[in-house]
């Protein structure tokens, strides 16, 4: 891996893609294990902005 001085506009929406596919998947897998879980999730009101990625 080369040392990163610049995020690279690439590499960050690269970032937020697989982001938004593990967070997809982790929602598939709570609907299979229970719905109250899949409901807990909706309930939080950020849809998931660019900028603050949660770290």
């Amino acid at each position: 891996m080369a040392i990163k001085t610049k995020p690279n506009i690439k590499d960050i929406n690269a970032q937020r893609l697989f982001e938004l596919k593990v967070r997809k998947l982790r929602i598939k897998d709570k609907i299979k294990m229970g719905v109250v879980k899949y409901e807990k999730i909706v309930a939080k009101p950020q849809p998931c902005p660019p900028q603050s990625v949660k770290r």
